[in-house]
């Protein structure tokens, strides 16, 4: 299993979406110096990338038949794309942060991720895979591609529109919202999402037919 998370990381590595994810990075260092909520949309593209471009590997060279003749089960493989997208957003927020941080030290006009920013955009991405996948295994990615577009803009719309509400200059925001109780149950609601999703993503892809 641990295999096939490689094969989508070096995948998606080698893709034409490092490049544009990069660039998403540094924009939303950038945005987030402004005080934007643009910025924890932009550090959950990588994550909108990785989905994309994994299935359209699988799709392009069908290596779905070929996965199935492993000695791995379908749950297994299930399951290591969704090891792979957790990687991916976390790896990103690590970036995010190591990057932001020199940049500050430098002077340059950037900010690395706050608490806010890291768990909203991990709240994102859960979101994006976590609707997203169970339609991939069950349809293909040839069927779900506007689902994918189309469940990441409404998401990570949706999560920076929280941030702008979670600002500290916002007379919305109170103590209790931007309590580490607060930012904690919105990880373990991600993390929720997750498990539901792998359930629901193993149940349907077991029934699916090649």
């Amino acid at each position: 299993m641990y295999t096939l998370v490689y094969k989508d990381v070096l995948a998606i590595l080698k893709s034409k979406a490092t490049v544009p994810s990069l660039i998403c990075i540094g924009a939303a260092l950038v945005t987030m110096h402004g005080s934007s909520p643009v910025g924890v949309f932009l550090l959950c593209m990588p994550t909108y990338y990785f989905v994309a471009y994994s299935g359209m590997y699988d799709y392009k060279y069908a290596q779905e038949r070929f996965y199935l003749s492993l000695p791995v089960s379908r749950s297994e493989w299930v399951l290591s794309r969704y090891l792979s997208c957790l990687l991916v957003a976390f790896a990103t927020l690590l970036l995010a942060f190591a990057a932001g941080s020199a940049g500050s030290f430098l002077g340059l006009p950037v900010r690395a991720p706050e608490a806010v920013d890291t768990v909203l955009a991990i709240f994102a991405s859960c979101l994006t895979t976590g609707i997203s996948l169970p339609f991939q295994f069950r349809l293909g990615y040839d069927k779900t591609r506007w689902i994918n577009f189309i469940v990441m803009i409404v998401n990570s719309a949706a999560v920076s529109a929280a941030r702008e509400m979670m600002r500290p200059d916002n007379s919305i925001v109170t103590e209790r919202v931007t309590s580490l109780i607060m930012l904690s149950s919105i990880v373990a609601i991600a993390l929720a999402v997750q498990a539901v999703s792998f359930a629901v993503s193993c149940a349907l892809f077991a029934h699916r037919e090649f």
